[in-house]
């Protein structure tokens, strides 16, 4: 599997991987009925054995990679729909977070400035008595 078919090849991998589910399931009911079970009770067992369908279609989604990118990206659609639905929350919410990032990001290089200030000033005082 490509790079590119992992990022978008969703519906593919997810109808083979449901059909995988399905065959599984049906394979496992078939071999019960041949041992003598009713169809129906067959296939509550084989559900029964496989365990959680959808737990297991999760688990096997993390193996396949890229989840924190799918998890990003489904945060992002969220996080935008949100904001679409009420403009003025959005707007304050981008302006406060814009005056954030502009009264915070020069907060390191002045106060490494001042830093280098006083230091200058307290060792050149304790060189020249």
């Amino acid at each position: 599997m490509s790079w590119w078919s992992g990022l978008f090849g969703k519906r593919k991998r997810e109808k083979e991987l449901e059909e995988e589910v399905r065959n599984h399931l049906k394979l496992s009911a078939q071999a019960r009925v041949e041992h003598g079970a009713e169809a129906r009770e067959a296939e509550c067992a084989a559900r029964q054995e496989f365990g959680n369908v959808e737990l297991v279609k999760e688990v096997t989604r993390d193996v396949w990679g890229w989840t924190w990118l799918r998890d990003v990206a489904e945060d992002a659609r969220y996080g935008l729909r949100v904001l679409l639905k009420n403009p003025a929350f959005a707007i304050v919410a981008i302006l406060s977070l814009a005056l954030n990032i502009a009264v915070v990001a020069p907060m390191p290089s002045a106060s490494e400035r001042m830093a280098t200030i006083a230091n200058a000033g307290f060792f050149s005082s304790t060189l020249n008595p």
